[in-house]
């Protein structure tokens, strides 16, 4: 018998961390150990979602965040200083992100007609909620295929 035998399985990254257990036939209810930084799951479903998003996300995140480097360079800052400047913004995010709500975030950032105003509307013109949107349910239908 393995360590691990009987313990719920964790999928984790730095963004996230996703556990499940079985669901016995007395129609047991789901349990939440930690709101903040666990969560059991209990259907197939759920997992598959949870799949594209917590297994699938840090590869997501990482188009953007070399992205985001990608856009400092071309408009002229030197690679190392864009590379370090995206690490902090995804180290305070990621922090930031633990208590408050993503749009909280950003309308605390955005003031009208602001620099963060024009860049959010550029993302928003190139589709990027919807494609992340459409990610998480191409992943989601892959992962039932598995």
């Amino acid at each position: 018998m393995g360590q691990n035998e009987g313990k719920p399985k964790v999928g984790w990254s730095r963004v996230s961390k996703v556990g499940w257990s079985r669901v016995s036939k007395t129609k047991k209810k789901q349990q939440n150990i930690d709101k903040k930084n666990y969560h059991l799951i209990a259907s197939e479903k759920e997992i598959d979602i949870a799949t594209g998003l917590a297994g699938s996300g840090p590869a997501y995140l990482s188009l953007i965040a070399e992205a985001l480097a990608d856009g400092a360079v071309k408009q002229g800052l030197k690679r190392d200083d864009a590379m370090a400047i995206m690490r902090g913004l995804f180290g305070g995010f990621g922090v930031l992100i633990q208590d408050i709500h993503p749009a909280l975030l950003k309308d605390g950032v955005m003031s009208r007609g602001g620099t963060t105003a024009a860049g959010y509307g550029a993302l928003e013109d190139g589709n990027v909620r919807s494609s992340c949107m459409s990610a998480i349910e191409q992943a989601y239908k892959k992962a039932t295929q598995l």
